[in-house]
């Protein structure tokens, strides 16, 4: 009994999207943000939210803070990673950090030995 109290308090709660507009998530609106999002990570490679936000204003996107929810809800949707840099010797330091988002790109199919054309 103790140990499924522990497990449960140590388990995150999943991000609440329904206080988010119904808008930023449902319909093609959404689906074109994000591709949009996903083109400029796959041209320019990992970027920080800033760096993305330049690229992603020229794009269309509505706000830095819709990106920032697109960009989490395609975290959980696995479309994009985050990649953390340790910019000092001491990976201790929660400050000295930086988070770059990069694009998941889809896992190539390996050819088997009966799948190569003789």
């Amino acid at each position: 009994m103790f140990a499924t109290l522990v497990r449960l308090l140590a388990s995150k709660p999943k991000h609440n999207t329904s206080k988010y507009p119904k808008a930023w998530f449902g319909g093609g609106e959404a689906q074109g943000s994000c591709n949009k999002i996903l083109s400029i990570l796959k041209t320019q490679g990992p970027l920080k939210v800033s760096d993305c936000w330049t690229h992603a204003e020229q794009a269309g996107i509505k706000s830095k803070r819709h990106m920032k929810i697109l960009l989490r809800w395609m975290k959980e949707q696995q479309r994009v990673r985050v990649l953390c840099n340790h910019l000092s010797e001491d990976k201790t330091d929660r400050h000295n950090r930086e988070f770059m988002y990069s694009a998941v790109l889809p896992k190539a199919a390996v050819r088997t030995e009966e799948q190569i054309p003789q």
